[in-house]
């Protein structure tokens, strides 16, 4: 079956659920940017990625046993609560693809305890950043967000105890303060 006859069956089936009043479904993003749309975001939004990698940078300098794999739990339940405040809100469609994510393990240890005091951190640093909370700075965040889990997942396996992505972070923002 060619793609352009499965298009119109999906778009059949769409309208026939939206005239019976159920609901449009929400847009799925993956936690994962392709490139050139990572670079796009980085060209127009560069303050964000560097108020969230100075977040997390500051918490890593202060709790040693921060790493690579509490960076990636911190990332993925932040762009999860972005999202769905987004969603409750009723200021955005997008949500958030869980199957294209690894989660650390959700124990109650003291990497996770880590993982969620950067997950606070970085919600605290969203509200101070954005004077309005409405959808476009939501959206704009949660594509930082995005952005910077990109970039540990390009530079770390995230495996317990690497720093890879917070060496490589905290390189990058004490040459960016020189230049």
């Amino acid at each position: 079956m060619g793609t352009d006859k499965k298009r119109k069956q999906l778009l059949s089936r769409l309208k026939k659920r939206e005239k019976k009043g159920i609901a449009r479904p929400v847009v799925v993003k993956s936690l994962m940017m392709k490139t050139g749309e990572r670079n796009r975001f980085t060209n127009k939004n560069a303050m964000v990625l560097l108020a969230i990698e100075k977040t997390i940078i500051a918490l890593a300098d202060d709790e040693v046993g921060l790493d690579d794999l509490c960076v990636q739990s911190a990332l993925v339940s932040s762009i999860r609560d972005i999202s769905s405040r987004a969603m409750l809100n009723g200021q955005g469609n997008a949500a958030v693809d869980e199957t294209s994510s690894v989660i650390a393990s959700q124990d109650k240890s003291a990497e996770f305890d880590l993982g969620k005091q950067l997950a606070k951190n970085l919600g605290k640093r969203y509200e101070s950043f954005f004077a309005a909370n409405d959808s476009q700075s939501m959206e704009t965040w949660a594509d930082g967000l995005r952005a910077v889990y990109t970039s540990a997942s390009s530079l770390s396996d995230f495996e317990p105890g690497e720093k890879s992505y917070l060496r490589s972070a905290a390189q990058f923002l004490a040459q960016a303060a020189r230049d």
